[in-house]
């Protein structure tokens, strides 16, 4: 149905015919005979661009799959959009894509994890590198990417996007095709040229067979061309849309708190998980948002690790010393204290996580006494105090 030519009020004649005329025999038109399409043929049920943006997505989704360990003639994508990150997510070091697997599930550490389809399928030689990534690092990787753009980096991408412009202002390929639309007029009028010349017997039957073998040889290369040069068009005309729709998305900005899908699809191309660093070391947990415009921006996943939910509680020292390992003072006091009976103290670590907030500290460093650092989360420790009540101190 969506395939259908007849919903955007056209009509296209020809797409079977008939082998036998007396068995009635009828076969799909895949060349043998010629197809009509008339234009405007009746009124349309949806519009003209409506039904070209479904055969975009219908093409799109037949894209085989580029992974080489999977066979290009039985898999290919499929895009269920049952998750925010299907089909959306890929391996920076094989460039398949990645699947979702729950791990712990019915647990209280259950997590959903994204895995490179080429290693959890096929086995860990086919992509030694890679590593799953938990969505939530993910989701939260992706709200503080969203937040820098709009809020921080707002001048970076709006450079950015009027760079781009002015790339796109360009009317080169516009130009290109109407010359080969003129270069395909000539040769069909040299064609028509060389029939009448046939006609009027001023050519003999071989010489206008082998004129016309190489004029339709240029038209084949032509429209080849102008096939590729109208893609190029295409490519440019959607990505002016993504323009204007990230230029009304920075303009309106709404301000996330925690992940939200229809931001994410409505802005993002892609999103890469792993690569390497600029010294060629492989960083599995590098993240790589893609966005429709072409901006790119990095994340480091370890940043937006949650806390480990079975981690044990870590102790802390309860007596503070000085430099040179002496107890300090206050820890003399606290042990001192509640009428000379002997105390204990002791402070245990009940929860520890780190809260994602962008801050700027000052510290001395190798070049300044008071140097000024950009700090991206706060580590947040909660602890409870217990004292141990032993015997009376002796005089």
């Amino acid at each position: 149905m969506l395939g259908n030519e007849k919903y955007k009020g056209d009509l296209l004649q020809g797409k079977t015919f008939t082998v036998d005329p007396i068995t009635k025999r009828r076969l799909g038109n895949l060349g043998e005979v010629d197809q009509y399409l008339m234009k405007d043929h009746h009124e349309p049920i949806i519009s003209e661009e409506m039904w070209e943006q479904a055969q975009a997505i219908l093409k799109r989704r037949t894209v085989v799959h580029e992974n080489s360990n999977v066979d290009p003639n039985s898999y290919r994508e499929q895009y269920s959009r049952k998750f925010a990150f299907s089909c959306m997510v890929k391996c920076g070091f094989c460039g398949a894509s990645l699947t979702r697997r729950s791990w712990h599930s019915g647990s209280k550490y259950h997590k959903n994890i994204w895995l490179c389809i080429s290693s959890s399928k096929y086995g860990k030689k086919n992509c030694p590198e890679s590593k799953g990534i938990a969505e939530e690092v993910l989701e939260s990787a992706f709200v503080e990417s969203y937040r820098m753009i709009t809020n921080d980096h707002k001048d970076v991408l709006e450079e950015f996007l009027q760079r781009t412009e002015e790339e796109l202002h360009s009317d080169a390929t516009l130009q290109e095709i109407d010359r080969v639309k003129k270069e395909l007029k000539q040769l069909e009028q040299k064609m028509q040229r060389l029939l009448d010349m046939h006609l009027e017997q001023q050519i003999d039957f071989g010489t206008y067979e082998d004129k016309k073998l190489e004029i339709i040889k240029e038209q084949q290369l032509k429209t080849t061309e102008l096939k590729r040069l109208q893609g190029e068009a295409d490519v440019e005309k959607d990505l002016r849309k993504r323009l204007d729709a990230m230029r009304k998305l920075l303009s309106e900005a709404p301000i996330l708190k925690e992940f939200d899908r229809n931001v994410f699809e409505s802005i993002v191309e892609k999103v890469i998980v792993g690569g390497y660093d600029d010294e060629g070391n492989a960083d599995p947990s590098m993240i790589t948002f893609v966005y429709k415009t072409g901006f790119e921006d990095k994340k480091k996943g370890d940043d937006y690790k949650p806390p480990r939910r079975n981690s044990k509680s870590k102790k802390l020292s309860s007596q503070p010393t000085d430099d040179s390992g002496k107890l300090s003072q206050q820890a003399t006091d606290v042990a001192r204290r509640d009428y000379s009976v002997a105390t204990k103290v002791e402070l245990v670590e009940i929860l520890y996580f780190k809260h994602f907030y962008e801050h700027f500290t000052f510290g001395e460093t190798d070049w300044s006494k008071r140097g000024k650092r950009l700090e991206k989360y706060v580590r947040v420790s909660i602890v409870i105090e217990l004292v141990t009540v032993g015997t009376k101190l002796e005089d």
